[in-house]
């Protein structure tokens, strides 16, 4: 069942991925008047709990800017949101299909949002950050090296090799940052 469940997960990721048409981007326009950021988290919860802190530190690069963080549901995360002063979204109950993928409410909402830069710090294939990645319409979308590419994510960080995830998402960090300012 659960292969299933993830055969019809990339094949939905698969289909929006059709309908995206990529354009080319400002990369320095879209950084220096971001009005809304989306900050997509890992959907591995022990992962995502170790991202809290380099969340903080997004909202630090872009002090004038809304954070919206968009995650699977966590009390941990919505909890950390309000306390920061970010937004959080995720999908609840009554959005979530059989197998286990938001419907088309919850990505309304996402598209509602308007974000103008997207930050996805999975590491991995997240079938619900792509789709995020792709449903959100923010002009500029970034992500990890090798994870998903175009046109999930136009542009792609590449950290350093290391055994410890923690050095590369604070590499992922560091190179963003010398980006915008």
């Amino acid at each position: 069942m659960n292969r299933l469940k993830q055969s019809v997960q990339r094949l939905r990721v698969h289909l929006l991925k059709k309908r995206f048409s990529q354009s080319v981007v400002d990369i320095g326009k879209n950084l220096d008047n971001c009005g809304r950021v989306l900050l997509l988290l890992p959907c591995d919860s022990t992962l995502r709990k170790n991202l809290l802190g380099y969340a903080a530190a997004v909202g630090d690069m872009f002090p004038s800017s809304e954070i919206c963080i968009v995650s699977t549901s966590d009390d941990e995360v919505r909890e950390f949101a309000r306390r920061e002063g970010f937004k959080s979204f995720a999908p609840n109950r009554l959005e979530m299909s059989w197998y286990g993928f938001p419907n088309k409410s919850f990505f309304n909402r996402i598209r509602n949002l308007k974000g103008n830069v997207l930050i996805d710090l999975d590491s991995e294939c997240s079938c619900f950050n792509a789709a995020v990645s792709v449903v959100s319409e923010a002009p500029l979308r970034i992500g990890l090296f090798g994870v998903w590419g175009p046109p999930v994510h136009n542009v792609e960080i590449k950290p350093s090799l290391s055994a410890d995830r923690s050095d590369g998402f604070r590499d992922f960090l560091r190179v963003l940052s010398s980006l915008i300012n």
